[in-house]
């Protein structure tokens, strides 16, 4: 793709003050606390976002609080328990679904190639302690553990799976962990809801990730009390990750987890639609240079999984669209913070 560097300069010279400053923010405010809710093992742009997670806090601009798996896959955990220690970042806790929605023969599982991978001694490719799965939390549990120790208004959730976890939260209870619901929890912790979900434009669809639990996908487009931004299935369809991408941009590494997962989710070489990593790039850098933001209104979810917006003064939803220009430039600054060398 032709493009040239001057344009971009803007994200890696704050990135740059960041790093010299210790991992505060200019304004010696707290980071922005991340949690990711995932269906990873499902569709490959699940890994694109999660490594430029990892990338946004090797460069100081977020903490990634938790991640919480929505399926009912016993490869989902695990992938992150591994990609966790691979990139240097092992205490990052992870949440799982008791009851995930089941996803496992809807695509070839990368998850599980990935973390059944050896060596030529027989060992695990990528190393990491062995993963008990028993002692995984509830996600739930994790969230209103998590969303309690925040201060107010300062999560994110970068939600590009299903809706399970998201609606048993709303619909928790106080407990020994929080006097609050979890509705006032999320009132009064969560700031935005970046949301890979949904269909608005001139031929909609009834999309996967809402078709999938539409009651759930229904009630979390009436009932959440902060701002969701909805990135819809005709966004994820203008910005490709490339196969060259994966084939030379990561070269640093003898063995990528990006690399492997893509490598084998797909016969190659093919490029991907990333639904998610826009998701993940608007939670963190939401700037007109990537985005247009709609109206704000509200979002109603019909029962064949069909999402329709309506404008309204003091409406919490919102979705975006791109230009061709937008994407280019989203999937320029997506492509520089994945091939660049994790700090690990």
């Amino acid at each position: 793709m032709k493009q040239t560097f001057g344009k971009y300069l803007f994200g890696a010279a704050f990135t740059l003050c960041l790093m010299a400053a210790g991992c505060s923010s200019p304004e010696e405010q707290p980071l922005p606390s991340v949690i990711l809710e995932t269906d990873i093992g499902n569709y490959i742009d699940d890994v694109v976002a999660l490594d430029m997670l990892y990338k946004y806090v090797d460069d100081c601009q977020i903490t990634l609080a938790a991640e919480c798996v929505n399926t009912d896959s016993p490869y989902a955990a695990a992938f992150l328990h591994l990609t966790n220690h691979w990139y240097g970042y092992p205490d990052i806790p992870i949440g799982q679904a008791r009851q995930g929605i089941s996803s496992n023969f809807d695509a070839p599982n990368y998850a599980e190639t990935v973390c059944q991978m050896t060596d030529d001694q027989g060992l695990p490719l990528f190393q990491r302690p062995n993963f008990q799965s028993d002692s995984i939390p509830d996600a739930v549990a994790l969230y209103r553990k998590t969303l309690a120790a925040q201060p107010d208004s300062s999560v994110i959730l970068v939600s590009v799976g299903f809706s399970v976890n998201l609606i048993n939260l709303l619909r928790s209870g106080a407990d020994s962990i929080s006097a609050l619901t979890g509705k006032e929890l999320i009132r009064q912790k969560v700031r935005l809801l970046s949301m890979m979900a949904g269909s608005f434009g001139a031929y909609p669809i009834a999309e996967y990730n809402v078709v999938k639990d539409i009651p759930s996908a229904q009630a979390i487009a009436r009932e959440w009390p902060s701002p969701i931004v909805y990135t819809p299935f005709e966004v994820g369809v203008q910005v490709k990750y490339q196969a060259t991408t994966v084939e030379q941009g990561l070269l640093w590494a003898n063995h990528h987890p990006l690399k492997e997962a893509y490598e084998h989710y797909q016969a190659m070489p093919y490029d991907c639609e990333i639904w998610d990593a826009i998701a993940t790039l608007y939670a963190v850098e939401p700037s007109e240079t990537y985005f247009t933001l709609s109206p704000w209104g509200d979002v109603h979810v019909d029962d064949e999984g069909y999402t329709t917006f309506t404008p309204r003064t003091g409406g919490l939803r919102a979705y975006l669209s791109m230009t061709a220009e937008q994407a280019s430039a989203a999937l320029y600054r997506i492509n520089q913070l994945t091939t660049r060398p994790a700090k690990r």
